[in-house]
């Protein structure tokens, strides 16, 4: 029984962990979604946009609200005063999210075509190549990884090695999360 518990116990955190980023994020698109939206429904009369016979035009105009402000936002991030400010949230925030780093590598290994495959690599410890993501390079010849412990890839162990012993793959994230999800399978394709 007490095994039961521990198990219980065990599965209950690793879940809460997985649900806190999600629900935060979901909660806190809900309140910029509903704020939007209080505000186009307040603002389309009084620039001329008439309420169509079954079109409900505030939700349509929150979306196209909602993703001129992403793009908007996008634009600032590339300037070097907003890329302080977010380097400053990432450091003293956003950190504290359980599995943001993780979340942001993957989402930038995504979305920037020129980043793509750059955080997929290979670490030579303790005689043997280890699959890992790269999250730093230390302008020092001394590298961040992060291995992952299989099949769960938001789970592992954080290492500093010289880059000497990291070799990028070139590999997509997806594709290497799958390499982890299948307890390694296909990876010997990757170590010289």
């Amino acid at each position: 029984m007490k095994q039961f518990w521990i198990a219980f116990r065990n599965l209950f955190v690793s879940g809460l962990l997985l649900m806190l980023p999600l629900v935060l994020v979901v909660y806190l698109l809900g309140k910029i979604w509903t704020g939007l939206h209080g505000w186009v429904v307040k603002i389309s009369p009084r620039v001329g946009i008439i309420k169509a016979e079954g079109f409900a035009h505030p939700f349509v105009l929150t979306g196209i609200v909602f993703l001129v402000l992403c793009v908007m936002a996008g634009l600032l991030m590339r300037l070097a005063a907003t890329g302080k400010v977010k380097s400053w949230l990432e450091d003293n925030v956003l950190r504290f999210v359980p599995g943001y780093v993780l979340i942001r590598t993957f989402m930038e290994d995504q979305l920037q075509a020129s980043r793509r495959g750059e955080s997929s690599a290979m670490v030579w410890l303790q005689e043997g190549w280890q699959p890992c993501l790269l999250i730093e390079e230390g302008e020092n010849g001394w590298w961040t990884v992060f291995i992952p412990q299989a099949p769960h890839f938001n789970n592992g162990r954080i290492f500093v090695v010289k880059k000497e012993k990291v070799k990028k793959t070139g590999q997509p994230m997806a594709r290497w999360k799958d390499h982890f999800e299948q307890f390694g399978k296909g990876l010997t394709e990757y170590p010289e």
